[in-house]
């Protein structure tokens, strides 16, 4: 089976960023890979609909947009899919791309990267939540998985807003702040370490 490289692009990430960066993306894209996949979400969970139905046929899979749209994506990954990740980052976090290096680099510098890459190998987290009704939900994860505080947090930076990047966390934590309250947890840790009582928030990285 031919293989080709896959390029997802966002364009609500980043408040609209993506959409602005959108041409300029794929012109990148196309000057070092010209027969690159170019596809663009327009609704929440394509992103993961994309890479349940192309992963066999990539070799390189490119992720413009935040956080966000590299969870729907690593949600769409299952076992025996090979191929490398890249993170454009042009979300309002960017955690992962922080943290795998590449928050700093231009988008052509990226796509340069790609050709001869220097490969960060990375866990994807995996979830299990039962419902108080003993729904069942089972999610993958990248970077980081919380609830309690930083939870909240989150839900009011993906509201609308104008602002990104750091003023939109300092805002968020601010009205999350407004809504504090503590959860009530059973934590067991590889087995053998216990913790348990009211927790401010519980995070997995």
């Amino acid at each position: 089976m031919q293989k080709t490289e896959i390029l997802i692009i966002n364009p609500v990430s980043g408040k609209g960023r993506g959409e602005k960066l959108q041409s300029t993306i794929i012109k990148h894209a196309k000057d070092f890979y010209p027969h690159i996949n170019v596809l663009i979400t327009s609704e929440k969970n394509q992103a993961k609909e994309y890479i349940q139905s192309s992963a066999k046929q990539c070799s390189k899979l490119f992720v413009a947009g935040g956080d966000g749209t590299l969870n729907e994506v690593v949600r769409g990954f299952q076992t025996g899919h090979d191929f490398v990740l890249y993170s454009i980052p042009i979300g309002s976090g960017n955690d992962f791309s922080r943290s795998a290096g590449t928050l700093n680099k231009s988008i052509q510098e990226i796509f340069q990267a790609s050709v001869n890459p220097k490969y960060v190998l990375c866990d994807i987290g995996r979830v299990r939540l039962q419902n108080s009704d003993n729904s069942v939900l089972e999610t993958a994860f990248l970077s980081s998985c919380g609830s309690g505080f930083d939870a909240t947090v989150s839900k009011f930076s993906n509201r609308k807003t104008f602002l990104t990047g750091l003023p939109l966390y300092i805002s968020s934590v601010m009205k999350a702040l407004v809504h504090l309250s503590f959860i009530d947890v059973e934590i067991i840790l590889d087995h053998t370490d216990y913790f348990s009582g009211e927790k401010l928030l519980v995070t997995i990285g």
